[in-house]
């Protein structure tokens, strides 16, 4: 049976990139979808452990468009209409306003739990006994935080200043929060551990939605316009998921910490005492896998001789060898290796979105055809092409927009891979987003919208007199 009222829904967060835990968390495949602990997959386990909180309907996910599908897999047991879908990031801040507005559609007075979605937790007792007073707590109009009692001086994770305690929730002392303090270096860290002032920032969230939207329109009123827009505009569920398209890109990129958090005076922090890591990196694997007698953490097939205080994962299918080396961490995938100092891993997510660019330069020099043709709006990679068909990768920058038009004697086939767009002439427009497959009726002119990058395969047939014709708002046409 639940253990949480009615009135109360769980929100997980999974929308990150999970980029420090590259090259295994790509874009197209984040961390929250990979089975970093076991057989499961983070997401997986996140919503099980909120199944036993609140019934299966009162759960929802933020994440991003690109991400439903994964999300399905994951959960096909969601409610349809509980998997809320964001056309681009813009970070926790305007993720969280849209969900307290989706979830006031449903029942007013709401009191949200929003739970990131890449954490490894234990002690599952103790973790419902700090949402139950966690919830109790928000229902006196508080802006509830869990904090977690350090174990180490660690330099991974944001500390929350604890202020004077302002009431007892059954066990919990509620202490006003002082302030938050961003990721310290290890002299602060050690002197936040020793002081017993501090917890650190789990990331968690707990309040009612009606004062989420108030401290929001107080401290980020462009976060605030929006939501009210998209509220004013869509009546039903329905209408506003087809106005996040158009309105959703308009929020400012900001976090719920920086943004509100940090500076509202409705901030309170609960202490837990469960275990609990947000296996943020690589290193964080030592401390929640099994080690070997040298202090060896291993995932895959690994030969490692005199070898010390390692982390390995191969995903491979190779055998990964080491000799002689000490406090490395290293990940082999399919489509990168990475060899890094142990103490140097949060420092992988500076490299992250480069190295998977260099990924992506190399596999597309292996196209079949391999010519990539740059445009002002992005891009087209020609990948295979012969006397029946014309194949390419359409890469479309955010906010731009061309024209497509098939030949008099050919159709062309669009499927959408990753992103959010439409596609249509005079009124009549097509949502595209990944899975949706569009065709082009011979001399058909249509105009294709980017409302963020947007990749696209399309497949004309067509004989060399009957090309596909391309314009676009740089007055380029006829393949430009």
């Amino acid at each position: 049976m639940p253990l949480l009222r009615s009135q109360v829904k769980i929100v997980l967060m999974a929308g990150g990139r999970g980029e420090r835990f590259w090259p295994r968390s790509t874009r197209t495949l984040p961390k929250q979808f990979l089975q970093v602990d076991g057989d499961k997959s983070l997401l997986r386990r996140t919503f099980e452990r909120a199944a036993l909180l609140v019934p299966v309907p009162a759960i929802y996910v933020v994440t991003g468009h690109d991400y439903q599908h994964l999300t399905r897999q994951e959960l096909p047991e969601l409610p349809e209409e509980n998997l809320i879908l964001e056309p681009v990031g813009r970070n926790t801040a305007p993720a969280l306003g849209l969900a307290a507005l989706w979830l006031e559609r449903s029942e007013p007075d709401t009191i949200l739990v929003a739970l990131p979605s890449d954490h490894h937790i234990t002690g599952e007792g103790k973790f419902h006994a700090t949402l139950l007073a966690a919830v109790e707590a928000a229902r006196d109009g508080h802006l509830v935080t869990v904090g977690v009692t350090p174990t180490r001086p660690e330099t991974g994770y944001g500390y929350i200043h604890l202020g004077p305690v302002v009431k007892q929730q059954e066990s919990f002392p509620v202490y006003r929060v002082a302030r938050f303090e961003e990721k310290p270096d290890a002299a602060t860290a050690t002197r936040y551990v020793e002081s017993g002032e501090y917890l650190w920032n789990s990331g968690m969230l707990i309040c009612q939605t009606a004062t989420l939207r108030q401290e929001i329109a107080r401290y980020l009123p462009k976060v605030a316009d929006v939501l009210r827009d998209l509220d004013a505009e869509s009546p039903q569920i329905a209408d506003l998921c087809d106005r996040l398209l158009i309105h959703f890109p308009d929020m400012p990129a900001i976090s719920i910490d920086y943004g509100v958090l940090e500076r509202s005076d409705s901030v309170v922090a609960l202490p837990a005492y469960f275990g609990w890591n947000d296996v943020g990196d690589w290193a964080a694997l030592g401390r929640l896998l099994p080690q070997d007698e040298h202090g060896n953490t291993v995932q895959g097939d690994a030969l490692l001789h005199e070898s010390h205080g390692l982390i390995v994962d191969v995903g491979s299918g190779r055998l990964v060898v080491t000799v002689g080396v000490n406090d490395l961490i290293v990940v082999d995938t399919p489509r990168a290796v990475l060899i890094c100092a142990r103490e140097q891993a949060q420092a992988v997510r500076s490299v992250a979105r480069i190295g998977s660019s260099f990924v992506e330069a190399l596999e597309q020099a292996l196209l079949p055809e391999g010519e990539v043709v740059l445009k002002p709006w992005g891009r087209e990679i020609w990948w295979a092409v012969n006397a029946v068909f014309r194949a390419k990768v359409l890469e479309v920058r955010a906010g731009h927009s061309l024209s497509l038009a098939a030949g008099e004697r050919s159709h062309e086939t669009i499927c959408c891979q990753a992103g959010m767009g439409r596609l249509g002439a005079g009124d009549q427009w097509q949502v595209l987003q990944p899975g949706s497959v569009v065709t082009l009726a011979p001399g058909r002119v249509q105009r294709l919208e980017a409302r963020t990058p947007l990749t696209l395969i399309t497949v004309a047939t067509a004989d060399a007199a009957d090309l596909l014709e391309r314009a676009d708002e740089y007055g380029h046409a006829g393949g430009a």
